[in-house]
């Protein structure tokens, strides 16, 4: 499987906001400071 810049790009726009979300639902998360791109 390949991606272009443009899906690289989306994809990792797709995981920066996964990313926010599980850390606001993950209260460990934020505890020791986990950043949302992890």
């Amino acid at each position: 499987m390949e991606l272009d810049s443009r899906q690289t790009i989306i994809v990792a726009v797709l995981v920066l906001f996964l990313g926010k979300y599980l850390n606001k639902k993950f209260n460990i998360l934020r505890k020791y400071n986990i950043p949302e791109p992890v």
